[in-house]
């Protein structure tokens, strides 16, 4: 069985890589990165980008300019990325606080975490093991008595 010590060491390894992806992914210059970008669902064409920046919408001259395609993005002189490297990280520790949402998007950083935060038994000494199962027999024989449980 590995020791605590190891599975700190790998879920932190695990966590810099997962930070160090997600950071590439949301920083990159695309289009559903920019911050002028909307998306709304047509139905021909399904989930389509529209650019909402008003400097780029005049200059078209037309009401409304599509910004679907990553090479659009990346040659638009108006492009701002909506996320930085602070939001990238908290938005990670948002979704590491929430275990179903971390089981779902990042099963082994969840594993790791469950495995880290768990208590098992045998560790536990002897004595606060008895303790607490004295403490918990002895509430019960106090609810019996004092007929809580009707």
């Amino acid at each position: 069985m590995r020791s605590e010590e190891e599975i700190l060491a790998r879920f932190r390894d695990v966590y810099s890589r997962t930070l160090e992806s997600r950071t590439e992914e949301h920083i990159a210059r695309k289009s559903i990165n920019c911050k002028f970008n909307s998306r709304f669902r047509l139905k021909k064409f399904g989930l389509v980008g529209f650019c909402t920046n008003p400097t780029v919408t005049i200059s078209e001259h037309r009401g409304a300019f599509v910004c679907n395609d990553d090479d659009i993005a990346c040659s638009c002189k108006k492009y701002e990325c909506k996320h930085t490297i602070d939001s990238v990280r908290s938005d990670l520790d948002d979704i590491m606080r929430n275990p179903s949402m971390c089981g779902q998007e990042y099963p082994k950083l969840a594993m790791l975490l469950w495995f880290l935060q768990r208590t098992s038994p045998s560790e536990q000494s002897r004595v606060s093991r008895l303790k607490s199962a004295l403490f918990d027999m002895a509430r019960s024989v106090l609810f019996i008595l004092s007929f809580r449980w009707i």
